[in-house]
């Protein structure tokens, strides 16, 4: 290892949660040192021992990391820079930072009531070509059913487009984010489906309902398509959490 990748002090502040601190400083360094994406970390015990923690609590830390796509972790083989840029932005990382099981749900819950809330006022507020990059989104989700990963783009531009056509600048950032938050678990649910065609149905539903400037229908829609996200990617929690046992 380069001598510029020389650990720093990884040691938590006192009077914090260990595991949280610890993935803080963690990021910083990665975010300081001379690695590159791809680039092989420090093993788990000499990260441990730069924070002067249990191996456990770094294992935690890195964990938190590997939520967001930071790192990856190749069973044995170590622990590597992830080869993609995150879309975690800087300004919600400390948010990131707290993910796990329970706090994902938070924010899937969270993200519920701005998506619904989002939903009703797209339906009473948007305009034709508003509603015509809603459309096209749409149409690039049907038409990428056999495709995951441009599926997902098009989600994730429907939901964007939708929080635009709404008026409220401040739903199209926190959305942005919360987006981003879970952009791991996303992908997982995605690749743990055999048939997209339900998530495209779901979608459509809120369309037709913002279509129509029905906005009790649209919240009505966008909350069972909601409740179904949280299902699936609880399902993917619950068989990562099976597995790691």
């Amino acid at each position: 290892m380069p001598e510029t990748n020389k650990l720093p002090d990884l040691a938590p502040p006192l009077r914090e949660d260990t595991s949280l601190a610890v993935a803080r400083n963690v990021l910083n360094y990665l975010l300081t040192s001379d690695l590159r994406r791809g680039d092989r970390l420090p093993s788990e015990r000499e990260l441990a021992q730069a924070a002067g923690v249990a191996r456990s609590v770094m294992r935690e830390a890195l964990k938190a990391l590997g939520f967001l796509g930071l790192i990856e972790v190749r069973p044995g083989d170590g622990t590597y820079l992830a080869s993609t840029e995150s879309a975690i932005l800087p300004e919600v990382v400390e948010w990131s930072l707290l993910l796990g099981e329970k706090p994902t749900q938070d924010v899937i819950e969270m993200r519920t009531y701005m998506e619904v809330a989002v939903a009703r006022t797209s339906a009473a507020r948007r305009d034709d070509l508003q509603l015509e990059r809603m459309r096209t989104h749409l149409e690039g989700m049907r038409s990428s059913i056999g495709d995951r990963s441009a599926f997902r783009d098009a989600d994730v531009a429907f939901h964007l487009a939708m929080a635009e056509a709404s008026g409220n600048i401040l739903f199209r950032r926190i959305l942005d984010s919360m987006q981003a938050l879970l952009m791991v678990w996303s992908k997982k649910t995605l690749e743990n489906s055999d048939d997209l065609s339900s998530y495209y149905e779901e979608h459509l539903a809120v369309f037709e309902a913002v279509e129509a400037q029905d906005a009790d229908a649209a919240a009505t829609a966008m909350s069972h398509h909601m409740a179904r996200a949280l299902a699936r990617i609880q399902a993917v929690i619950d068989g990562e959490s099976s597995s790691s046992i």
